[in-house]
């Protein structure tokens, strides 16, 4: 199982914001762009994988303990560990 977490560009330069780490505040959002979208082109290209992705835009899986629990539920669900 591949987890491909996605995110809106506002929303990871808003968290990359919020961390404060000194070496990621230049980050070009054009550059999380391409990135998103080398990524989102390289899900389509291998259908053959079992890949769930899933929107973090609306959940904090770093500090919301229900979030958490919502995303091990969809990873358990996928693997079919309930």
């Amino acid at each position: 199982l591949i987890v491909n977490l996605e995110t809106s560009v506002p929303v990871i330069m808003e968290r990359v914001r919020k961390r404060g780490r000194a070496f990621e505040q230049d980050i070009d959002p054009s550059y999380i762009e391409l990135l998103a979208s080398l990524q989102r082109e390289w899900i389509s290209s291998h259908p053959h994988l079992n890949i769930l992705t899933v929107d973090t835009d609306r959940l904090d899986l770093a500090e919301n303990t229900a979030h958490q629990k919502e995303f091990v539920a969809l990873v358990r669900d996928r693997l079919s560990l309930e």
